[in-house]
């Protein structure tokens, strides 16, 4: 996210500096970022460093400010700008404000007035947290909040009622929020261990307070098969796999062992086999979320594949049905991009489609798994209602798991086949991926498996179409097409000009100009942007089309137009493209911009060009 300066050292904390600045995705975590005053922890700590009073100073004047700028609303405000979003009053208060309050305490900086004004803030968020709380991760982080003030200061006349409270409804969440094989509903290896570190924060504060016998004696334990979803989970890298938004936490088990000291094999992850014991299993099949993990041993040279044949979650969703990752001996290889930050751009959506994860994509199209209900606990597309039957099998010879995506695709979802993934691991160093294809009709269709490579460095065998990452001097990949009929490979990496539209690709085909074309321009909003071009008084369109198409043509923003194509009567190869020339004013820098509108129809388009 990009750093601003704020005018004089006055911090405006209802600014959102990607609302403010050019070439910036607007992204609403900034400023509620801003409100969770992370940085206040980092003054305390470097006070307590250095005793220095400038640092006490600017928190002082930083607190007033906040506190002057961000009164408490008398109702839940969750939208976009909020100072209040409840998670955020839920991370002050169990992180952020104690230790800040805590560290500078004793500052002759901070006026009796300045506490007063804080303490009143702290009472502020505790009603606020007790009666403005929403589900799932976000109740873990309001209610830890609630709790911790309650019992940071035991004065305020609400405070038992608060720290019952939130241990009550956490205590319900352990059962509720986390299913029987230990994943937390959202199906998210992230935001598992927010809801984890959460609830337990509770635990560590009651343990630092000596109110330990508030929780009932099951609060703990509850969670431990949270632990060991994310220990069953966990690659040879000592990290969990990214699914949905997430993360890498390397230090999941140096927290577990906190909680859990008589698990040896949480204190063999904690200590990098220092200590403790290792799982006598191996591979598993997690029955309830739907992770087929399949792996040589837990050593850092193991070769580990995760596959997906579960739900999308209850939150935080990627379209990725049937994903899988793979560590070839203990190298992220086959990987995901985890879906970035938060921010509203292409690179965003991109990030959470079928097309950045490790899937089948249909006639140029990405899953689009529709949800239902109000209640995400009620929708099997987001949270399985029972145990998952993979056909899991496991032996000292192979594991085996298969899946079945028979959802819609694109954005009218459509159904133009049923996908059934199988994956084969034949111990130790082979793993057989099988995609089989049942289309709905009898109509011509494509379908694309995509391999998301964390290498740029590759090699194709134009004869056998094996693909090889080429990176020396560690573990490579090769992957290696089995059927090879009607089947084209090819590779790409950091490829966004034209920037492609809605669900159009690109293709290869030998007779293009640059051996691809662009293609799957058969549904609204799909094509592709050109910017940068030169002035010119003609659109120079170079194309393919099976039968008369037309698509609409924007120049900078401007009034959209109809282009026709005569067929060419070929979607591709040798002597299926042509040129069809558009007269048009086109200012040097102009934004070209040719995509499918309702009515149009398709058209594959090999180049775009301006001319004099």
């Amino acid at each position: 996210m990009p750093v601003y300066p704020f005018p004089k050292g006055e911090i405006d904390w209802h600014f959102n500096a990607t609302a403010h600045q050019p070439n910036v995705a607007h992204n609403s975590e900034w400023l509620w970022q801003l409100n969770r005053t992370a940085f206040w922890q980092d003054m305390a700590g470097a006070y307590a460093a250095t005793r220095e009073e400038r640092y006490a100073q600017a928190f002082a004047r930083q607190m007033r400010s906040w506190i002057v700028q961000c009164p408490v609303p008398d109702h839940a405000e969750n939208g976009e700008g909020s100072a209040w979003r409840t998670i955020e009053a839920g991370i002050r208060l169990a992180w952020e404000w104690p230790d800040a309050f805590l560290g500078f305490l004793h500052s002759p900086s901070l006026s009796d007035d300045d506490l007063i004004a804080m303490v009143a803030s702290f009472l502020d968020h505790g009603r606020y947290l007790r009666t403005c709380h929403t589900r799932f991760n976000w109740l873990t982080m309001e209610m830890s909040g609630l709790y911790c003030v309650g019992s940071i200061f035991p004065e305020f006349r609400e405070a038992a009622d608060w720290r019952a409270y939130s241990t009550d409804r956490l205590a319900e969440e352990a059962n509720h929020q986390f299913l029987p094989d230990g994943a937390q509903v959202e199906l998210s290896t992230g935001y598992q261990n927010v809801s984890l570190d959460n609830i337990l924060q509770i635990a560590k504060v009651a343990r630092w307070n000596g109110r330990e016998t508030e929780l009932s004696p099951s609060y703990v334990g509850a969670l431990e098969k949270g632990y060991d979803w994310q220990m069953a989970l966990l690659a040879p890298t000592r990290v969990q796999p990214k699914f949905n938004d997430s993360w890498e936490d390397g230090s999941i088990f140096k927290r577990a062992v906190q909680f859990y000291p008589k698990r040896d094999d949480f204190r063999w992850f904690a200590t990098d086999g220092k200590e403790g014991t290792a799982p006598a299993w191996t591979s598993t099949f997690l029955n309830r979320s739907g992770f087929a993990a399949m792996r040589s041993g837990w050593d850092r040279e193991a070769n580990y594949l995760v596959f997906r044949v579960g739900p999308a979650g209850a939150g935080h969703q990627h379209q990725d049905g049937l994903n899988v990752l793979l560590w070839p001996y203990g190298r992220e290889l086959l990987f995901n991009n985890s879906g970035g930050s938060y921010e509203k751009s292409k690179w965003r959506n991109w990030a959470v489609s079928t097309f950045s994860h490790n899937c089948v994509i249909v006639d140029g199209l990405a899953q689009t798994r529709a949800f239902r209900g109000e209640d995400p606990l009620l929708d099997p597309n987001r949270v399985s209602q029972g145990p998952i039957d993979a056909h899991w099998a496991s032996t000292p010879v192979f594991d085996y798991a298969t899946g079945v995506y028979d959802q819609t695709y694109g954005p009218a979802h459509l159904r133009p086949a049923v996908q059934r993934r199988d994956v084969l691991y034949l111990k130790p160093d082979l793993y057989i991926v099988a995609d089989r294809l049942t289309p709905a009709d009898d109509a011509s269709h494509s379908y694309q498996a995509r391999w998301q490579l964390l290498t740029t460095q590759t090699r194709i065998d134009p004869t056998t179409h094996t693909l090889v990452t080429a990176d020396p001097g560690v573990p490579n990949l090769a992957i290696v097409p089995l059927l090879a009929k009607n089947l084209e490979v090819s590779a790409a990496s950091a490829q966004e000009e034209p920037e492609l539209l809605g669900n159009a690709d690109y293709y290869k085909d030998a007779a293009a100009g640059n051996g691809v074309g662009i293609g799957y321009i058969n549904q609204p909003g799909a094509g592709a942007t050109w910017r940068k071009l030169d002035a010119g008084k003609k659109i120079q369109i170079r194309y393919a089309a099976l039968a008369p198409a037309r698509l609409t043509l924007v120049v900078n923003e401007g009034m959209p137009r109809k282009v026709a194509f005569p067929a060419t009567k070929k979607w591709q190869g040798s002597g299926a493209y042509t040129e069809v020339a558009v007269a048009a004013e086109v200012p040097k820098g102009a934004v070209v911009k040719i995509f499918f509108e309702q009515g149009d129809t398709p058209v594959n388009i090999e180049s775009v060009s301006v001319l004099p």
